[in-house]
């Protein structure tokens, strides 16, 4: 029965269309159930202190993002942009040693618009940049013992004590030098750059899919389809006409255009705008904003008229912006004002919008955030904008009031990637955010306290000290990746308690017989990296760990060995965007199509497994 559901929940994980941490609640009351995992322990694995561990260091990041220490780093890259060599290497080196001292994912975040500006100013393709900026977040996090949630647990499982705050760092820094050496000279180069010339935007799309209306007044009325394609640069399509209540999907280049038409477009970002005025349409959206805000208007004049008490909500981020169109006093009116905010986002992973839709969301109601238009790669939708469900890596052209902005974008689990103004005088920040965090590590490394005590007193202090916020803290909490902890736990458990982890060790072992442990250790590396980039990294570690365990018994080896083998090829998703959250966040950003991941990382898992298989076996064998 084990097999069975060990076997689904691979599975499970490869198709995802089910979220990781539903796979492994399900996976966990299956065994609970059939009593495979004793019906007592079977939440024990979110008391574990892996769970906790994982929780705090993740609050501890966003103190150190809200102080400004990564900004105070990254305000000084401009200076190595000549060439792209230069510009990869001084921003991979900034997010690896970020990366070992927060979260990766995290880091990245914090790396990705300062890199695309840089990249952009510099004349390089924001595509350059982006992919060896995630694999230098995983490369950093397998420096230290908190760089990555997979070190955290494997530290736990260790027999007789866990691994101390630097003891990955001896083989985690080797290959986070070499990796990103690689990533610096050779890696770039093989990333497939599509298009000629520097881009004008903060990064390169295939192109956004918006609606706009043909307005009575639009000088579109009577032309054909394949004239006003040519407005705005010549890079829009019309994918779709709405007409009356009907469609007409993929219409001819000689249909005629009428008024009322809703044109579904795909526009290249920095054409787009251009497009629509030159042609005298309307953002379907924000027609929407403007007509919701008259009828607020109406009502509200309505009510002082007959002396009637009415409260009404806040009107709608696009209004104003729709207005300005209307009066055709400003070219970018219909986008942007000095109180409502044009910016471009990107779908993260496990965010609020991913699987969702505007209309089901409500975003206009519920957020004040516009959806103007969504640019996705690996293909066209020509589902309505409001009825596209939203994916991760997805880029968002959004509209919404310069107030409240940073929070809404926060809360839906947008990444924004417009320039952003970097925060100055924030020293004092800067130095209490170092202490707090350069305490809970030393702390830890002496051993003075465990991790998860240390941890959650740092996290504890960030609060004290002004630097995050109670809903910073559960906003910067990545739940479920806890839940995928929490239940995966007891379920690896289960594979030695049930001698699934014996029986399959017994196979390995007559396989292992006589080769060398540096060959055993590689081995066990490179199952660990496979399984890395199809399932969550965390879900690989916890079940090769019992696996580990009895291998080392069955061959007298080091068991130390074999679990260091197992965190660096936990960390090591490097040929899929689906291996890890930081792959998935680029992707829309820069360009990328699934295979061009990997042609950069397929060369640099074969490295991690010449450099790391002898580095172990010195160290740990």
């Amino acid at each position: 029965m084990l097999g069975i559901v060990l076997i689904a929940v691979v599975v499970a994980f490869m198709w995802g269309r089910v979220r990781y941490d539903m796979v492994a609640v399900c996976a966990l009351m299956v065994l609970a159930a059939v009593e495979i995992v004793p019906r007592g322990q079977a939440f024990a694995g979110f008391g574990h202190p892996a769970v906790v561990t994982v929780a705090a260091m993740l609050a501890i990041s966003r103190g150190l993002d809200n102080s400004g220490v990564v900004d105070q780093i990254a305000r000084r890259l401009a200076r190595f942009s000549g060439n792209p060599s230069t510009l990869v290497a001084s921003h991979t080196t900034v997010v690896a040693a970020a990366s070992g001292f927060m979260n990766n994912v995290g880091a990245l975040a914090l790396l990705m618009p300062v890199a695309m500006r840089v990249s952009r100013r510099a004349g390089h393709r924001a595509a350059v940049v982006l992919m060896p900026l995630s694999f230098a977040s995983l490369l950093g996090g397998m420096v230290t013992l908190i760089g990555t949630p997979p070190n955290i647990v494997v530290a736990s499982a260790r027999p007789g004590g866990g691994f101390a705050m630097f003891d990955y760092a001896p083989v985690g820094a080797m290959l986070a030098v070499v990796g990103v050496a690689y990533l610096s000279l050779v890696g770039w180069r093989l990333i497939p750059i599509r298009g000629e010339g520097a881009d004008d935007v903060a990064f390169q799309i295939e192109g956004y899919l918006t609606e706009v209306v043909v307005g009575l007044e639009s000088s579109a009325i009577g032309m054909r389809i394949h004239e006003i394609e040519g407005f705005g640069g010549g890079s829009s399509r019309v994918l779709a006409i709405l007409r009356r209540g009907r469609r007409l999907p993929a219409p001819s280049p000689y249909e005629f255009i009428e008024a009322g038409d809703v044109l579904v477009v795909e526009a290249e970002a920095d054409d787009l705008n251009e497009f629509v005025s030159s042609a005298g349409l309307e953002l379907l959206s924000a027609r929407e904003a403007a007509e919701e805000e008259r009828r607020a208007q109406a009502i509200t004049e309505q009510a002082e008229a007959t002396g009637a008490e009415l409260v009404i909500g806040v009107a709608s981020p696009g209004a104003e912006s729709a207005a300005a169109t209307e009066d055709g006093t400003d070219e970018r009116g219909m986008l942007d004002s000095a109180d409502v905010a044009l910016v471009e986002a990107v779908v993260r992973p496990g965010s609020l919008l991913s699987g969702r839709s505007a209309a089901g969301l409500r975003l206009r109601e519920r957020y004040r955030v516009n959806l103007l238009a969504v640019a996705r790669q690996g293909g066209t939708t020509h589902v309505r904008l409001d009825q596209l469900r939203l994916r991760p890596g997805d880029v968002l052209l959004l509209q919404a009031p310069v107030v409240g902005l940073d929070t809404s974008l926060s809360t839906l689990g947008a990444l924004r990637l417009a320039e952003r103004g970097l925060r100055f005088n924030a020293q004092p920040r800067v130095f209490a955010a170092i202490a707090i965090a350069g305490l809970a590590l030393v702390s830890t490394a002496f051993s003075v306290v465990p991790v998860e005590i240390a941890a959650m007193l740092a996290a504890l202090a960030m609060g004290a000290a002004g630097l995050v916020t109670l809903r910073d803290t559960y906003e910067s909490i990545d739940w479920p990746v806890l839940i995928l902890l929490g239940a995966m736990l007891p379920v690896g458990g289960a594979l030695e308690t049930t001698g699934a982890a014996a029986l399959l060790t017994e196979g390995l072992v007559l396989v292992s017989e006589g080769l060398p442990l540096i060959v055993v250790t590689g081995l066990l590396l490179i199952l660990a990296m496979m399984l890395s980039d199809v399932i969550n990294n965390v879900a690989t570690v916890v079940l090769l760990i019992p696996i580990g365990v009895s291998l080392a018994a069955g061959l007298d080896a080091s068991v130390d060995a074999f679990l260091m083998a197992i965190a660096v090829g936990g960390s090591a998703a490097f040929l899929t965007p689906i291996g890890h959250q930081s792959n998935v966040l680029v992707m829309g950003p820069g360009g990328y199509r699934f295979s061009d991941y990997w042609r950069v990382g397929l060369l640099l898992e074969v490295i991690i497994v010449v450099v790391a298989s002898p580095m172990i076996v010195l160290v740990w064998g």
